[in-house]
């Protein structure tokens, strides 16, 4: 017998997915009117994980936890500052978004700060995280504001979600806060988040919650993590009942015969197989009371066994990122150092920091910015002379933005400064300022992480565009061949509550907090392990150092020459 086979037309084929949407619409109302008909304190009462997993969704299917129970208790964590120390792919992006977009809906009328290093990251995050979870939530859909749906922007009843890179210079002037999520902390802008608290000073509410996965030790994440109560992830062990965290050590072999030999995460007292599908947090350290921490690690996924351990092992270019990401802990190995072996103390001049102190040479002044502190350095120069000589580190701290410009631009004068280099990061009005106040010897500086070899002089606007590494690592040849000379200075100034220090300590203190490591193929990577902020103030006077010497007419004919302006006082 045979079958008559029908074909579809393009008409009922456009029925059937008007039908299909018909039907999603109704579940949707449904779930809608479930929500509605729900007790009030139950909404704004129930656990945070609970709220995420009942009233949240992802794509068709609810929200859970499945193999990722350690997830629960660190949502519904009462304390008001939590630190996630973490390896990666391991879904905490995606559960503090949900977080985030829980706490505003539980507390209307609430302002929510989520920060990730760039601006280009927002846009990736806000696209693949925080969209789907309001088209995809039948009540926040709802009560979702359709004006402010942006991708850095979102509204939920009175609420408000902002979404911003720490290097946009946006954030420093951001509206008061109540809740803060920093992703990726390692890799923000360090002396951004200072700032960012204090936009929580007015609210009732101050919640922090800070995670990434960590560089180095004592930097960042990992600083944090120590201050807490650095709680780990213990399985208990089916057959002797040993609690313990799963490391590294945890990794045996079981040789079923010469040919297969199998991983796996045993116990470290009777080397039975561990079952992973359920632990408990349990702290390790006091920590501060008001902090809590959380250790990740890939091995706390029942999902990634350990011969998957194994091989990140095997094929991570680096290990330090081996390290990093899947144990969720900072590496240092015995080939990090300082970027290049400095005696510092060979390089200390004989005259105090005085910006007067020029005895007929030419001044060059290099400024970056930050909130609230601002740094720069001043150098004298002679013509036909490759040796340079600081004669003032400038550490300005104001909560006014304005101040800044000021500062500098009173300096520059002070100085006489033929050449004033500042970072571009900050230099919306301040630059602008600069500019208008001292002529074309002011120049605006773009350092990318990646881009030029060399520094790209635009004369018809000012711009310099330069590789940040490559500056730096230049800059530090210099040092060691002791090409540039330090003053002396008995001044201290409060850096920290707890810390003092002389304007040429905290310049040697920035230049020692950039460290390289190697990979097993000897390649270098530049990492900081601190704020580097007057190390490359420092590489910044390198390049109009060597743009002057090049450019000014006491230098071959052959070469272009540029007329040299000095700043006048007053």
């Amino acid at each position: 017998m045979t079958t008559e086979r029908r074909i579809i037309t393009s008409d009922e084929n456009v029925e059937r997915q008007m039908q299909g949407r018909v039907l999603e619409d109704f579940v949707r109302s449904c779930i809608v009117m479930a929500i509605d008909s729900a007790d009030d304190s139950e909404f704004y009462e129930v656990p945070n994980a609970e709220w995420i997993a009942k009233y949240t969704r992802k794509g068709a299917s609810a929200f859970g936890y499945k193999n990722r129970d350690f997830q629960i208790d660190i949502l519904n964590d009462p304390a008001h500052h939590k630190v996630v120390m973490k390896s990666a792919q391991m879904g905490i992006s995606e559960i503090m978004a949900r977080d985030c977009v829980c706490r505003l809906c539980k507390n209307d009328r609430t302002k929510a700060l989520y920060t990730l290093p760039t601006d280009s990251d927002v846009g990736i995050f806000s696209d693949t995280r925080v969209r789907p979870i309001f088209e995809d939530s039948p009540y926040i859909t709802r009560w979702s504001g359709k004006g402010t749906d942006n991708l850095g922007r979102k509204q939920v009843k009175n609420s408000f979600l902002i979404l911003r890179g720490s290097w946009d210079v946006r954030l420093a002037q951001m509206m008061d806060i109540d809740f803060i999520y920093i992703d990726e902390f390692d890799r923000q802008k360090p002396d951004i988040i200072g700032s960012l608290r204090a936009r929580m000073d007015g609210s009732a509410y101050r919640y922090e919650t800070d995670y990434s996965t960590p560089t180095i030790e004592g930097f960042g994440i990992h600083t944090l993590y120590l201050d807490t109560d650095q709680k780990e992830w213990y399985v208990t062990c089916n057959r002797c009942g040993e609690e313990q965290f799963i490391t590294e050590e945890h990794i045996m072999f079981y040789e079923e015969d010469e040919e297969h030999i199998e991983p796996y995460f045993g116990c470290l007292r009777c080397k039975t197989k561990l079952n992973r599908f359920t632990g408990l947090w349990k702290p390790t350290a006091k920590g501060k009371p008001e902090m809590s921490g959380y250790h990740i690690t890939q091995a706390m996924s029942p999902m990634i066994s350990a011969a998957d351990i194994l091989h990140k092992k095997e094929t991570s270019q680096l290990e330090a990122d081996y390290y990093n990401y899947t144990w969720g802990l900072p590496y240092r190995g015995s080939s990090e150092g300082s970027v290049e072996t400095i005696d510092y103390d060979s390089i200390m001049g004989d005259h105090p920091l005085d910006p007067d102190s020029r005895t007929g040479g030419k001044a060059i002044m290099s400024i970056d910015w930050g909130l609230p502190w601002s740094w720069a350095e001043i150098r004298r120069i002679e013509d036909d002379n490759p040796d340079g000589e600081i004669i003032w580190i400038e550490c300005f701290k104001s909560t006014n933005p304005d101040d800044h410009p000021d500062r500098m631009i009173e300096l520059a004068r002070q100085a006489e400064a033929c050449m004033v280099m500042a970072d571009i990061g900050y230099s919306d009005s301040r630059g602008y300022r600069l500019k208008q106040a001292l002529g074309d010897v002011f120049w605006e500086v773009a350092s990318n992480s990646v881009g030029t070899v060399e520094p790209k002089f635009n004369l018809k606007n000012h711009h310099v565009v330069c590789f940040k590494e490559r500056i730096l690592k230049r800059h530090f040849v210099l040092l060691k061949n002791k090409r540039i000379w330090l003053p002396h200075d008995t001044d201290k100034i409060k850096f920290a509550k707890d810390k003092s220090q002389t304007r040429v300590e905290k310049w040697l203190e920035h230049h020692k907090s950039i460290k390289v490591r190697k990979n097993r193929d000897g390649v270098e990577e530049m990492v900081y392990a601190g704020q580097d902020h007057l190390a490359l103030t420092s590489a910044y006077c390198d390049i109009a150092f060597e743009y002057l010497l090049k450019n000014t007419s006491t230098t071959r004919r052959t070469q272009r020459k540029v007329r040299v302006h000095r700043v006048g006082r007053g």
